[in-house]
């Protein structure tokens, strides 16, 4: 009795992880589709052709189009989840500037994956509701966390200056959304990779109080930087 209740566990278990993948996936199509035409002008239909199901298919796992901000924003809250997880363990043993170094650039590199979604959240924000509006400051207040523990760590060991930890990592938080919100141009100009080492250097000049640290390393670019494909 007890390896049929195992079995019939692990099965459940099985169906809810594909059916939460699936959903995963249905929600990023349909974000990117917000994003291209406009989250107003996108019907249930059209998301389901995009996403090669029927409507009634589509309708099994999401009832009805609204139901895409309250995932959506679930996803970026599990995936943050995980990332901050992973951070804290492996920055425990660094110094506070290289601690701060990597999470800088890896959270720039998270946004930079999920560049559309982001779009999308910007651009929908006026059709929210208040409660949308809190996932959503809840979201970016998360992120400004993390970037804030690490500061603060810096200044507890005499490392960082800054006068407000708070301010500081949103303005390094706001940066790594720059990459997403002026993409027409900085994508011309950078790789992601050249903008994050440009991104670690001004997260630590302004976490020790200093707007032109002359002990930062100076990067070198080209006048027209790079030339996209």
């Amino acid at each position: 009795m007890n390896k049929k209740v195992n079995r019939s566990a692990g099965n459940s278990s099985k169906i809810i992880k594909l059916r939460n993948t699936k959903i995963r996936q249905i929600a990023r199509t349909a974000a990117s589709l917000f994003f291209k035409k406009g989250y107003m002008q996108v019907t249930t239909r059209e998301i389901a052709e995009a996403c090669r199901i029927s409507p009634g298919t589509l309708y099994y796992y999401i009832k009805a189009k609204d139901d895409f901000l309250k995932i959506l924003s679930q996803i970026t809250t599990e995936d943050l989840n995980r990332w901050e997880k992973r951070l804290r363990k492996e920055i425990a043993q660094m110094s506070p500037e290289e601690a701060l170094r990597k999470t800088t650039r890896e959270l720039l590199l998270m946004i930079d994956n999920m560049q559309d979604s982001i779009i999308f959240w910007y651009s929908v924000s006026r059709y929210l509701n208040s409660e949308q509006v809190k996932d959503i400051m809840d979201i970016e207040l998360f992120s400004v966390n993390i970037v804030k523990h690490v500061i603060e760590l810096g200044v507890k060991k005499g490392r960082f200056k800054t006068a407000d930890p708070l301010v500081t990592a949103y303005n390094i938080v706001a940066m790594c959304h720059i990459w997403v919100l002026k993409r027409w141009h900085l994508h011309g100009l950078y790789t992601v990779e050249q903008y994050a080492a440009l991104l670690e250097d001004l997260a630590v000049s302004m976490a020790r109080g200093c707007a032109d640290d002359k002990t930062l390393p100076r990067r070198k670019l080209s006048a027209n930087h790079r030339v996209r494909a």
